[in-house]
């Protein structure tokens, strides 16, 4: 299936719908469908996920690996995607893991963010 399926969950068992299907979601609601995290791998399907409907592309995160980001840029790029930055928390529910939240926050330009606030969905 085209089925979102990520491994490592710290939440227990994940619900997973088909990305068309969330992605259809998302922009039903009004949203902006952005890959969160991208790792070197999942930027492999990321042609699959414009066509679709994917919208952004996170290109600003802790746990997104340097080459990933550069990566990821560059086919944001490429396909017109928006670049977002990652807005997360650590603390016991976190990967990161820790007893208390803490806000970790990570943004992106402000140029990227008038982008971000002006462009028209196609």
């Amino acid at each position: 299936t085209d089925a979102l399926f990520l491994e490592g969950s710290n939440t227990g068992d994940l619900f997973v719908r088909p990305l068309g299907e969330v992605v259809e979601a998302i922009r039903a609601a009004g949203g902006i469908a952005v890959l969160a995290h991208p790792k070197k791998e999942t930027l492999k399907s990321l042609k699959k996920m414009v066509d679709l409907g994917l919208n952004g592309i996170e290109i600003s995160h802790p746990s997104i690996p340097e080459q990933a980001a550069k990566e990821a840029i560059h086919l944001a790029c490429e396909y017109g995607l928006y670049c977002s930055g990652g807005t997360d928390h650590t603390g016991v529910l976190s990967s990161f893991g820790g007893k208390q939240v803490r806000s970790l926050r990570c943004g992106i330009s402000r140029e990227e963010y008038e982008i971000l606030k002006t462009r028209a969905l196609g």
